[in-house]
């Protein structure tokens, strides 16, 4: 028996969502769960193998115990741990092109070029950022897996005329570069999480919806830090579907668990 800990922000929710599913095709797995809020989990620290959530007050340390039955998780007690929550954001390059545009685009009105391998080392530094910020977090924890997802719902571009953040969203997806640049940064997430001594799980492709995005579907009744449906999407939070196959990848892929036959 595999006893594992998914542990992160509330898109645990969807997992944790799913988990009744998951444990009837993989009964040789045993889960647990930890979610807090995002500034809790991403100024959070372990010491050793106890993972302590930032908390601010006693009303944190509450929503913790109500939520999670404990206010802190020992790593040591699993075989693996899932970390969902650290977001690295790509996004960020978009203040390259608004003023630069690659080399070789042909005509274009801005008014400065960047080579390929300018934008490419700019990922590089944002994913070996993110790397580096979960090491200062979480040490030498103990068997640790991190994802970088869920990627906003491909929706979301939809809020653009609105929200700031959809608007950063949409434009990183309309360069016409953003399918190479996406790759450039998906690969150097890997690498870097990896020289840090942690596993990696990327989103499930069949999830995907062109570069940095979700498809829509999943974001469909999406899950709360409990487990429990919100009232509407926000294009960020997935659902019991996308929990399901985010589990099942992990438990393949980090776990050599394979699902019961149906």
């Amino acid at each position: 028996m595999k006893k594992v800990l998914i542990l992160g922000s509330s898109h645990v929710g969807a997992l944790r969502r799913a988990d009744a599913a998951f444990r009837d095709r993989f009964a040789d797995i045993d889960t647990d769960y930890f979610a807090v809020k995002a500034p809790m989990l991403r100024r959070g620290k372990a010491e050793g193998a106890v993972f302590h959530p930032f908390v601010h007050n006693d009303d944190e340390r509450d929503l913790l115990q109500t939520l999670n039955g404990r206010t802190e998780a020992d790593l040591s007690q699993y075989d693996k741990t899932l970390v969902v929550g650290f977001r690295s954001h790509p996004l960020d390059i978009n203040a390259l092109f608004e003023t630069h545009a690659l080399l070789g685009s042909g005509a274009d009105e801005r008014p400065y070029r960047a080579s390929s391998g300018f934008a490419a080392d700019w990922l590089e530094r944002i994913a070996a950022d993110w790397a580096g910020d979960i090491a200062a977090r979480f040490g030498n924890a103990p068997a640790c897996v991190f994802t970088v997802g869920p990627f906003p719902a491909a929706s979301l571009g939809e809020r653009a005329g609105e929200s700031e953040m959809a608007a950063r969203f949409q434009t990183f997806r309309d360069n016409p570069h953003a399918e190479s640049l996406f790759g450039i940064w998906a690969a150097a997430v890997e690498r870097a999480i990896a020289r840090e001594g942690f596993g990696y799980l990327p989103q499930p492709p069949e999830t995907l919806d062109g570069p940095y995005a979700t498809r829509s579907e999943y974001a469909q009744g999406g899950s709360a830090a409990d487990g429990e449906p919100m009232d509407q999407s926000d294009h960020r939070h997935m659902n019991a579907e996308f929990g399901l196959l985010m589990l099942e990848r992990f438990a393949i892929q980090h776990l050599d668990q394979h699902p019961r036959p149906c």
